[in-house]
């Protein structure tokens, strides 16, 4: 009989770490991706405008570069400048860079920087979930059971309390 309660037990907690892992994707991660993606596809036509006008200053300072070299004078600033002018004012390149650097952070992870703050801001969504799994009796450690009593999850049941009766904490909860 008791066998029989604890693996309905282990069962049902299955099931809810498993509706808490829907609950995550459909009310949490779905909503923020979409809104990250959504900010990324927002500023997209400044990035292209930004981009096209650095584009087309930078193929005019590399073409004065190559005359230069070729005929082996140096590039007098001023000239230099009233080139650009022709192209772009200084004051919209100067904006275009600072667009780019605005929307095209260093570092390859401006991506997930947006998906982490869009999932902060869902974040009550989840919680009072959170709060009832935590209180969950069935996942606590208990020094001195046996190996993978009452561990919720399959993958728990077979982790077993350390010699000091330290909990171990698994993928998906503790044993």
């Amino acid at each position: 009989m008791t066998a029989v309660l604890r693996n309905l037990e282990a069962a049902a907690i299955d099931d809810a770490l498993d509706l808490f892992a829907l609950l995550m994707a459909t009310r949490l991660l779905s909503p923020a991706r979409r809104a990250s993606e959504k900010e990324r596809l927002a500023n997209l036509p400044g990035l292209e405008r930004a981009s096209r006008t650095l584009t087309r200053a930078l193929a005019v300072l590399v073409r004065l570069l190559d005359e230069a070299a070729a005929s082996r004078v140096a590039l007098d600033p001023l000239l230099v400048w009233s080139k650009l002018a022709e192209v772009a004012p200084r004051e919209q390149v100067t904006a275009a860079m600072a667009m780019v650097d605005k929307l095209v952070p260093e570092d390859d992870g401006s991506a997930e920087i947006t998906l982490r703050k869009a999932l902060a801001g869902r974040y009550n969504t989840v919680r009072p979930f959170l709060t009832l799994l935590g209180e969950s009796p069935a996942l606590a450690a208990a020094p001195g059971r046996e190996a993978g009593a009452g561990c919720g999850s399959k993958a728990a049941r077979s982790c077993a309390a350390q010699d000091d009766e330290t909990p171990v904490v698994t993928g998906r909860g503790r044993c």
